[in-house]
């Protein structure tokens, strides 16, 4: 498996990934910075722990020219998610948002009004995938701050679930594991100890 260099208007990336492969010892699970030009197989990461230690939930830190990381609380055993804000010339860019609870919303509204901002508005909202930690305020990001969501045809597609009142997240787990194998008891057991995020994604329209 390859992993690529991307270019944002920027000439590092800043990212998070499993990737397992050369030129990587070991799987990063800190923020890390992507040396190369875009379309580069990656040849060098720069593991971002050493420089920022500890960085707090809530509070944003410029880990490069122009690139804020905002770590963003939730609220189960993976217990943050770093999204990112991107200079632009005429305001931010935001990637991801974070999951949709009353102290993700609160932090949002602190963030904007950062130092580290200089007053300039959001421009661009990208949402990466589907998944409830990323795009679960894109909605109220978009509606407050008048701003579009750009998100892929299929991923936004694939997002419109959590907005239909209909669905049973625990059923639909259940029917989906003891179809590929699993006892039913066990699945059960699963399913009942996992969240339901229905409540944690403002549906983005």
């Amino acid at each position: 498996m390859e992993l690529k260099a991307i270019q944002l208007k920027h000439s590092k990336l800043i990212i998070q990934t499993n990737f397992k492969g050369d030129p990587m010892s070991k799987p990063i699970t800190n923020p890390a910075i992507v040396e190369g030009k875009e379309g580069d197989v990656v040849t060098k990461v720069r593991d971002l722990s050493d420089t920022f230690p500890n960085i707090e939930t809530g509070c944003p830190v410029e880990v490069a020219d122009g690139i804020l990381l905002l770590r963003m609380p939730l609220p189960f055993a993976l217990d943050h998610i770093n999204v990112y804000l991107l200079k632009e010339t005429d305001g931010w860019t935001v990637i991801d948002t974070g999951l949709d609870t009353p102290e993700a919303r609160e932090i949002w509204m602190k963030v904007l009004e950062s130092p580290l901002l200089c007053g300039r508005p959001i421009k661009r909202l990208l949402v990466t995938h589907h998944h409830p930690d990323h795009i679960g305020l894109a909605g109220w990001i978009s509606r407050n701050w008048d701003v579009d969501l750009e998100i892929t045809k299929e991923e936004f597609l694939l997002s419109g679930r959590y907005a239909d009142p209909n669905r049973d997240p625990h059923k639909e787990r259940i029917k989906f594991w003891t179809e590929n194998g699993m006892p039913y008891e066990m699945a059960s057991d699963l399913a009942g100890s996992m969240p339901s995020y229905l409540r944690n994604v403002h549906p983005a329209a």
